[in-house]
C-alpha cells in the first residue's frame, strides 16, 4: 500500500509539473563532467533543469549539474544556479546564487517549483535563504552566531561597528544579506591592508 501511495504522489506531482507553464531562457548548463550544454534553459524545480535544443527537451537532474547561467529578460537580471550537496538534505539541490564571496548567499523556493512571479533579490515570501560558509550550507537565520564567533577579532569588531552604524536588524534576512555583502568586501580588502 505504501508503494502504491508513493507512486500515486509521484505521478500527481509529475503531471502537475508537466502541465505547468514553463519559461525558458537562452543560457548554458555546465555538467559535473565538464560538458557544456547550450540552449534554452528552464530551472523547473530545485531538483532538475530542462534544456531545449531545437525540438528536443532534455532533463538534467541536479546531481549531474555543476552550474547554470542565463539572462532573465523579463527581470533584466543575470541568474546563476549551482548544484550543491547539502548536509541538511543529504542530496544535491539547485540553489540560486544571490551574493558571491567568502560567504555565499543562495536561495531556493519554499515550494517544489520555481514561481513565475516577479523575482527580487530579497523576496522573503517565496524563497528560503542559505549561506555557504567553509563548505557548509546553513539557513541564513542560523548564521548570525558564525559572523561574530568564528571570525577573528578585527573582522568581528568591524562587523559589529557596521551593524550599529547602519542600524541592521540581525533577525531580518535582508539585513543579514547586507552584512554578508559587507563582510565579503572586508575580506577582499583585508589582504591589501595587511600588506601596508
Amino acid at each position: 500500500m505504501k508503494v502504491f501511495g508513493l507512486a500515486l504522489i509521484s505521478f500527481l506531482g509529475c503531471s502537475s509539473f508537466c502541465q505547468a507553464e514553463v519559461t525558458f531562457h537562452e543560457g548554458v548548463v555546465v555538467l559535473r563532467t565538464g560538458v557544456i550544454v547550450s540552449g534554452k534553459i528552464s530551472v523547473a524545480s530545485f531538483q532538475l533543469a530542462l534544456v531545449e535544443i531545437g525540438d528536443t527537451r532534455q532533463v538534467y537532474p541536479s546531481h549531474l549539474i555543476d552550474k547554470i547561467r542565463f539572462y532573465d529578460e523579463e527581470h533584466s537580471i543575470n541568474r546563476q544556479f549551482v548544484s550543491v550537496s547539502s548536509d541538511l538534505t543529504k542530496e544535491f539541490s539547485l540553489y540560486e546564487k544571490i551574493v558571491a564571496g567568502a560567504a555565499t548567499v543562495m536561495r531556493k523556493p519554499k515550494s517544489s517549483t520555481w514561481q513565475s512571479t516577479k523575482v527580487t533579490v530579497l523576496d522573503h515570501e517565496q524563497f528560503e535563504y542559505y549561506v555557504m560558509w567553509n563548505g557548509e550550507i546553513v539557513p541564513i537565520n542560523k548564521t548570525k552566531k558564525a559572523f561574530f564567533d568564528e571570525w577573528n577579532i578585527m573582522i568581528s569588531d568591524q562587523l559589529a561597528s557596521y551593524v550599529k552604524e547602519v542600524h541592521l536588524n540581525l533577525y531580518d534576512t535582508a539585513d543579514l544579506i547586507r552584512l554578508i555583502q559587507y563582510y565579503n568586501q572586508s575580506v577582499r580588502h583585508k589582504p591589501l591592508l595587511a600588506g601596508l
